[in-house]
């Protein structure tokens, strides 16, 4: 059986969960026999791709802005499995699609003919694919509610993310805390990855105006359009550090920093900061939705809304040894059931035909 693997995903973002995931699927698999990688005939500023060397490669000479929206053109000689990393498939009578459906944004937030677009290739993607990985239980539900009919015969599994191994506890250098411009006088609130308006980056900053002065709000992440940075300007001043974006290893380095990770998103479809900073033994404070209950169970402090006040005496409560340190080890517990070779193995086994 041979496995073609569609890496489109690392041409539609320079970064995001997506490439993350597809990442360390296709590092693991690269190599091996019977298993091919198809790619468009352009280049790509993903940060995940450039650092792989993968073969072998077939190439699709399609214009990207047509690829993205169509099924898989090449044709694919041997019997085997095609899994996509963003919703396209082939209509080849000898090979089986599966495809892994990471969240519903688009049907839960986005706007316009993205949405119907968006909606008809994730749809088109489920019709024809035999096996639908869900990367929660939350996603699975979402599935179920807007495509059951599309769902009769298929085989669905719930296969969760990893995380980096990366991630783990580190004695900070003093020299990092001055490169970051970061002083032992603050306790450091990170807020990490992308802020369109359901991640509620504005309410995060509002929660760190709340709290005393000693409190400064640390962002990772793209950078900021001028609305963010006027917000930032006017509501926190000098309390805020903006690190744009960094390497796994910078970050490891912040989560060790960190009082704690900030995380008010209304809709995941897993939240792997999450897990990456209970791998840190940094406290995880976030809105309480479905998938981080899922996913965090009782090792986060959350909260039900958005509410400043809730938030920012969960944030306190931090200062107790008492109350951090039982997050600590139950968020410690939490992490262990999350690798990425945990998570490419049972993809393996389900997907094999």
């Amino acid at each position: 059986m041979h496995r073609y693997l569609d890496n489109i995903i690392f041409y539609l973002q320079r970064s995001g969960g997506g490439s993350v995931y597809w990442g360390e699927l296709v590092k693991r698999l690269n190599g091996l026999q019977d298993v091919s990688f198809i790619n468009p005939d352009t280049s790509t500023s993903n940060i995940i791709s450039n650092s792989l060397k993968l073969s072998p490669v077939i190439i699709e000479k399609l214009p990207l802005k047509l690829l993205r929206y169509s099924p898989i053109i090449v044709n694919l000689k041997d019997e085997g499995i095609l899994h996509s990393s963003y919703y396209r498939y082939t209509r080849q009578k000898n090979i089986t699609n599966i495809t892994t459906v990471h969240d519903f944004t688009y049907e839960k937030f986005g706007k316009g003919i993205a949405v119907a677009v968006h909606h008809r290739q994730k749809g088109l993607a489920i019709k024809h694919s035999k096996k639908i990985i869900c990367i929660s239980n939350s996603t699975k539900n979402d599935l179920l509610t807007y495509f059951p009919h599309l769902l009769a015969g298929k085989e669905i599994s719930v296969i969760y993310n990893g995380v980096s191994d990366i991630f783990s506890v580190i004695d900070v250098k003093e020299s990092l805390k001055q490169k970051l411009r970061l002083s032992d006088s603050y306790a450091h609130v990170l807020y990490i990855g992308h802020r369109t308006q359901y991640k509620n980056f504005d309410f995060a900053i509002e929660v760190v105006n709340s709290l005393p002065i000693n409190y400064k709000l640390l962002i990772v992440g793209n950078p900021l359009n001028s609305s963010e940075q006027k917000a930032l300007d006017s509501k926190l001043k000098d309390r805020y550090v903006f690190l744009g974006n960094v390497s796994n290893d910078e970050l490891n380095e912040i989560y060790n920093i960190a009082h704690c990770l900030l995380y008010p998103s209304s809709y995941e479809g897993f939240g792997i900061p999450i897990i990456e900073a209970f791998k840190t033994k940094c406290p995880v404070v976030a809105q309480d939705i479905p998938v981080i209950r899922e996913v965090a169970n009782n090792a986060a402090l959350l909260n039900n809304g958005l509410n400043v006040k809730d938030f920012g005496r969960a944030i306190m409560s931090l200062e107790k040894d008492s109350v951090k340190e039982v997050l600590i080890q139950e968020g410690i517990v939490i992490a262990s059931r999350f690798s990425w070779d945990k998570c490419v193995q049972e993809t393996l086994d389900f997907s094999n035909i």
